[in-house]
């Protein structure tokens, strides 16, 4: 696993911060399936 740091707004980062607490979701787990989905594995 490698560490991935970004800066974002205080704002956007309340934003996340309470959509996930709100669905009982993980920050981080939440924001992995984000990236995963826009940027998926090339298929062989």
């Amino acid at each position: 696993m490698k560490r991935f740091t970004i800066d974002v707004t205080e704002s956007l980062h309340k934003r996340i911060k309470g959509q996930c607490a709100m669905r009982g979701v993980n920050m981080a787990d939440t924001i992995r399936e984000m990236l995963e989905k826009a940027f998926p594995e090339p298929k062989a």
